[in-house]
């Protein structure tokens, strides 16, 4: 895999969403993205915006991301600080998408 070798953020791993939405799934992908690419340069979580039902997918993404993330800290392999945690949720749950269509950030950090 050489999507961490293109420019920020713009080659990616596809999301598995459509087949593997659940948390095995999106756990795994998010296992694989931290080792073949950045995994806090991801977009996020992608949906089917006609159905107003989708939107608690993002919740749950973000639920698994969090949880996935949190193992990840006991096990030593990410940093266990606060706001470097924050800053990688942020990034993947909203930030990295609004640079990208050129919107806002939530973190405040310029685009």
């Amino acid at each position: 895999m050489l999507s961490g070798s293109f420019m920020q953020g713009r080659v990616q791993i596809g999301a598995p969403w459509w087949w593997n939405d659940h948390f095995r799934g999106i756990y795994d992908w998010l296992d694989a993205a931290m080792y073949y690419s950045v995994l806090s340069e991801f977009f996020g979580f992608t949906t089917d915006s006609r159905c107003i039902l989708s939107l608690s997918r993002h919740d749950y993404f973000r639920r698994v991301l969090c949880s996935f993330l949190s193992d990840k800290v006991r096990s030593g392999e990410l940093n266990g600080k606060f706001d470097v945690l924050a800053e990688i949720i942020y990034a993947v749950c909203h930030d990295n998408a609004a640079r990208f269509l050129g919107l806002p950030c939530k973190s405040g950090k310029p685009q």
